[in-house]
């Protein structure tokens, strides 16, 4: 089991590393502003969720504050995307 989960975060991290950061890289780049991605949105709750699995597998009880602490701050930046988020009306 915590082979499992110490895998899976792992892999997370490195997907964030690899293809979430540059994409959100190139993001920026093209909208010639900063803003979070939908991938950049979703990806940092499954790496903290993956995280604090694995914590409580290894008993690492003192991780879990700052992954549930980051878990908290996606949920409101998850909120964001939605509130602030921009609609085109349809052009008719």
């Amino acid at each position: 089991m915590q082979e499992i989960f110490g895998t899976s975060t792992m892999l997370l991290a490195i997907i964030m590393i690899v293809i979430g950061l540059p994409s959100q890289i190139r993001k920026n780049k093209h909208d010639k502003r900063a803003g979070l991605s939908y991938f950049m949105t979703i990806l940092p709750p499954l790496v903290y969720i993956s995280r604090i699995i694995y914590s409580i597998v290894i008993e690492a009880w003192f991780l879990i504050i700052p992954d549930g602490l980051g878990i908290i701050f996606c949920v409101i930046l998850f909120g964001q995307y939605f509130k602030y988020r921009k609609f085109q009306p349809d052009a008719k």
